[in-house]
Order: structure tokens, then sequence, then C-alpha cells
């Protein structure tokens, strides 16, 4: 009797934590699946050398993909072209078996 509550225990345990290392992995690609559209965004914004119709393109992707973009550009003092800018991307984290959902950030240098 002893032996089978050993097996089942083990077998249970095995599982869960064979059940962990797959949600643990599904997190490691959500964020780098954002850091790669964030990437992505802002090659694209420099490209364009910070065209707002590209800002607002890369906008409707990150919301397509339940992300959410803000972008802030910066003029230097008495120019009246933007020079620089920062990106920040919002995405949810979660870990479904431990209950865990939290917000992560990606931020990223515009130039």
């Amino acid at each position: 009797m002893d032996v089978i509550i050993k097996s089942f225990l083990g077998m249970f345990l095995t599982m869960w934590m064979v059940f962990l290392g797959l949600s643990l992995s599904t997190v490691s690609m959500t964020a780098r699946s954002a850091d790669s559209f964030a990437a992505d965004c802002v090659r694209k914004i420099e490209c364009s050398d910070f065209a707002v119709g590209v800002i607002d393109a890369c906008k409707a992707d990150a919301q397509a993909q339940s992300y959410d973009l803000e972008v802030q550009l910066y003029q230097p003092t008495g120019s009246a072209r933007t020079s620089y800018g920062r990106l920040t991307l919002t995405y949810e984290s979660r870990i479904p078996l431990l209950g865990i959902c939290r917000e992560r950030y990606v931020y990223a240098d515009l130039r």
C-alpha cells in the first residue's frame, strides 16, 4: 500500500513540474515576442525619420496583438525637427498554473 501512495505522489509531482515548466517556457516566449515586436517598431520608426503615419501603424499593430504601445517624441530646443524619442511597450505576462498575471514593459530609445 505504501508503494502505491508513493507512486501516485511521485507521478503527481512529476506532472506538476512538467506543467510548470511549460508555463514558464510560454512566459519566456511571450517576453521574447514582445521584445522582438518592440525592436521591429523601433527600426520602422527610425527608418521613417519619426513619421506619424508609421507610428500610428505600429500602434495599430500593437493593439491587434494585445500590446499597448506608447511613443514619446522629443525635439531639441529651437528646432522644428524631431531628433529622438522613447518607445514603451506594455504587455501581459501570465502563469495560469500559479495564478500570476502581471504587466511587463519593454523600453527602447529612438534616435
